[in-house]
């Protein structure tokens, strides 16, 4: 292929651009290249004793990519130092002249050399009255015998094999030596100079031909399958009617000799220049390059050399007339190894070792009993929070209502003070709009509701922010104001809309009536996440607490999530459930599970999609069972635990992943049991965040039958990776409630915490910079990234990370029993600039946790 620019300047540039794309680092290629350089007018004495096709060599010899391995060219060596030899000394040319000077090459290093060496007297490790006879041995068996070898090893290559290139192009018999053929060869003096040198050229590129066949890719063997791109010979191509001109011209006729012979499939010669000059009729023309793409076939071999492509190729401007400086151009897209030859090879050898070792031990392992696994229960955290005590008793037989009404009351006491900060002496104060699902009248229900914990945590938060607020007066104070959208978020979409009216209109007051953020949404619903979408579209930032599903990131850009999603939850459970010994097969003795039951509620955008997400995860061996059934069915918890115990029965190695809410959940487990005919059979459940509330509030204690493990997103407290943030939390909350609240250890308490501090974060962020802040203001502070140690671990958010979690969320397993909660294991970022995220869980680090990609 010829390119034509008209322009030496941009030819250079043109030949630049072609080796940045085939390999930006010169010691690091992505495809294997040679770029000649422009050559050297010759001297007045030896014109164009020179070869182009000797620089092509010389290049790609040394142009394999990394770890793809060393393209050797031996024959072609071979011909470059007998071609050299020829235009140095044209007068010691005779057969064994030739192999002696060529020999001499060769055993000046590795195994010739080392003979080589060993036959002279001087060198050999010899002594004594041996001295006086090595050199009538050691010359001929060292020396004179490895020649002959050598010399016979080339002959039957290059002369005697039936596939020989040597013989077929110069149409001779199979038959004599090698160098007595090539000594014949190079003193040939038909045509005149300029016809032995254009004979010399094309021996030269026939051996390199013959070198690139042999090394053509395939699928067998390590370096075969690494040749995956043809290799490249960029030249330029210089004014008509210079010698460096003749120079080019010559190697082009001889490619166009030889480039339907063997090889020329894998090569690409790629000219720029003065591609007219070199041109003769009858060679197609294009364009531009993607034109001569679509017409570059490689030579079929014995079809004749198809001609060359000359393409059109012209400077690109810009519409400004600016010339492209190549801001457009990308390294070429091919496949990187990990590995090299040598190491996949061995690899390779030890891996079927590895196999005939399993073969041979396969009888022995059949029989053999299995060693007894323990389970994996976990350990309890000693923290200072007494396990498994109901919320009923945390606040001195206060009931739930009264838990509310006492937190909401200690909230508005922290607005009010805002106000007065407001009023008397003009400090900066926002509102912050809370949205929950409150309390449930019904005693029984009140621990499976995260409204009184997520207000505990943001009660503690807006006490501490507007407490540093007042020593630093570039800080703003919070006004939080609480919405109750009622049970299940049954008016969250009107709140939605009066919030966004109340932001657009207070937008310019700048005081605390001006919305500067939402936090709540601890559900994944269909109204919650119509209601982030309508906040969004309002322009307001939305920090979600617990909500995980992946779908609440769609309600717009003005959303961001707090704890981690579904995909990394399930990506982590699916784990945990695979490899994690969990199943109690015999007492006292556990196995991972083989089978999951995934039980999800078809109705619930929240459950549908993480039961979807576990089952992706775990993969073969997965079932669905739908529980509260989908329209027109009727499924009972009666029927699920039926059809849950005939499941465990059949393969007691099943678990089952419960994706549907809480209060099925404990419906199911009154149902399942004696009744279910599965008495005295141990049941595995893994349950997401859904159940974090009634198991910290000691429900399920009484079933033994039972082992149950669920999520969390806190570290337990007293655990050695809490970082130092969440320790003085705890100190405050016990300070402020007791000791006794389970609610310690629950999620809904720290992120609803952190939720309220990374709003904070970027108000305060936009306070300093401009003196005044609102909702747009607070969302370009999130776009720029947020990253303090919180409560709930560490909160990264990355620049322009849009509606995603914050990196590498902590998520936490917990095993629920009767001693109280024992950790299981623990994934994520705990602890700000302390080594990284915990990257590994399971017995010795044994299994990787999933990490986020920034």
């Amino acid at each position: 292929m010829l390119l034509n620019t008209g322009d030496e300047s941009f030819s250079d540039e043109l030949l630049d651009k072609f080796a940045f794309v085939l390999g930006p680092q010169e010691q690091e290629k992505l495809v294997p290249y040679a770029r000649l350089r422009r050559p050297d007018a010759p001297a007045p004495d030896q014109p164009q004793q020179r070869f182009l096709t000797l620089q092509a060599g010389e290049g790609l010899h040394g142009a394999s990519p990394p770890k793809v391995g060393e393209l050797r060219l031996r024959t072609f060596q071979l011909m470059k130092d007998l071609v050299q030899r020829a235009q140095s000394e044209p007068d010691a040319l005779d057969e064994k002249a030739l192999r002696d000077h060529i020999y001499t090459l060769r055993s000046a290093s590795g195994l010739l050399g080392a003979l080589t060496r060993v036959s002279c007297a001087e060198s050999a490790p010899v002594a004594g009255w041996v001295d006086k006879f090595w050199p009538a041995v050691g010359e001929p068996l060292f020396h004179t015998f490895p020649r002959w070898c050598w010399a016979a090893w080339w002959s039957r290559r290059l002369i005697r094999s039936k596939r020989s290139w040597f013989v077929s192009w110069r149409g001779i018999d199979p038959s004599g030596r090698f160098f007595e053929r090539m000594s014949n060869l190079l003193t040939l003096r038909g045509g005149g100079p300029e016809g032995q040198l254009e004979t010399r050229e094309e021996l030269l590129f026939r051996a390199l031909l013959a070198d690139l066949d042999r090394a053509r890719p395939g699928w067998f063997g390590a370096w075969a399958r690494r040749r995956r791109a043809r290799r490249v010979v960029l030249f330029g191509l210089p004014q008509a009617g210079t010698p460096e001109a003749l120079l080019t011209r010559r190697f082009l006729s001889t490619y166009l000799k030889v480039a339907d012979e063997a090889g020329s499939a894998s090569l690409l010669l790629v000219g720029v220049g003065q591609a007219a000059a070199y041109a003769q009729e009858g060679w197609p023309t294009c364009r531009n390059l993607n034109e001569a793409a679509d017409k570059l076939v490689p030579a079929a071999a014995g079809k004749g050399a198809p001609p060359p492509l000359l393409v059109s190729a012209q400077q690109p401007t810009f519409a400004d007339g600016e010339a492209d400086q190549g801001e457009r151009l990308h390294p070429a897209p091919v496949k990187k190894f990990r590995w090299g030859p040598r190491t996949e090879l061995t690899g390779e050898l030890a891996i079927g070792s590895v196999i005939l070792a399993l073969l041979s031990t396969a009888v022995y392992c059949s029989v053999a009993p299995a060693a007894p696994q323990h389970c994996l229960d976990g350990e309890i955290v000693q923290g200072r929070a007494a396990p498994g005590v109901a919320p009923g008793a945390t606040d001195e037989g206060t009931t739930p209502q009264e838990q509310y009404e006492e937190v909401l009351g200690a909230i508005k006491e922290l607005n009010a003070k805002a106000l007065t900060a407001e009023k008397k002496f003009h400090k900066p104060v926002r509102r912050v709009v809370y949205l929950g699902a409150g309390v449930d009248p019904d005693p029984d229900e009140v621990v499976m509701n995260g409204m009184i914990p997520e207000l505990r945590g943001i009660l503690l938060a807006q006490e501490e922010l507007n407490r540093l607020a007042s020593q630093d007066e570039d800080r703003v104070r919070l006004y939080v104001e609480v919405r109750d959208t009622g049970r299940k978020f049954k008016h969250v979409v009107r709140h939605a809309r009066d919030v966004v009216r109340d932001a657009e209109a207070n937008k310019e007051r700048q005081d605390s009536r001006t919305v500067i953020g939402v936090i709540g949404f601890r559900e994944s619903r269909q109204l919650t996440k119509e209601a982030a979408r309508i906040l969004s579209n309002g322009k307001v930032p939305v920090i979600g607490t617990t909500a995980t599903a992946v779908a609440m990131q769609q309600a717009g850009e003005y959303y961001r999530p707090m704890s981690p999603d579904n995909s990394r939850e399930t990506a982590i459970a699916a784990r945990f459930a695979r490899h994690g010994n969990i199943i109690e097969t015999e007492p006292g003795r556990c196995e991972s599970s083989t089978r999951a039951l995934v039980v999800k509620d078809p109705n619930d955008l929240y459950t549908r999609e993480l039961g979807g997400k576990f089952v992706q995860k775990f993969g073969a061996g997965t079932e669905t069972w739908e529980f509260p059934g989908g329209r027109g069915t009727d499924v009972s918890a009666q029927d699920t635990a039926q059809h849950v115990c005939d499941v465990v029965k059949e393969d007691r190695r099943t678990v089952v992943y419960w994706a549907s809410r809480v209060e099925s959940f404990t419906k199911f487990v009154n149902a399942y049991g004696p009744d279910g005919g599965c008495a005295g059979i141990p049941l595995t459940v893994i349950g997401s965040n859904e159940l974090t509330n009634a198991a910290l509030g000691g429900q399920y204690l009484d079933k033994e039958w039972l082992r149950l493990y669920h999520t969390v997103h806190v570290l337990p407290d007293g655990h050695a990776d809490g970082n130092g943030q969440a320790k003085e939390f705890i100190t405050r909350y016990i300070r402020r409630y007791t000791d006794r609240d389970p609610w310690i250890n629950d999620g809904h308490v720290a992120l609803a915490h952190d939720a309220l501090k990374v709003l904070s974060s970027a108000a305060d962020r936009e306070y300093t910079s401009v003196d005044s802040v609102d909702a747009e203001g607070v969302k370009s502070k999130l776009d720029e990234g947020i990253r303090f140690e919180g409560v709930s671990g560490e909160i990264r958010i990355p620049e322009r990370r849009g509606s995603k979690p914050p990196l590498n969320k902590a998520l936490v397993m917990l095993n629920h029993t009767a001693q109280g909660q024992r950790l299981v294991l623990h994934c994520g970022a705990f602890k700000q600039n302390d080594g990284g995220p915990v990257d590994r869980w399971g017995p010795d680090g044994k299994y990787k946790c999933p990490q986020d990609k920034k």
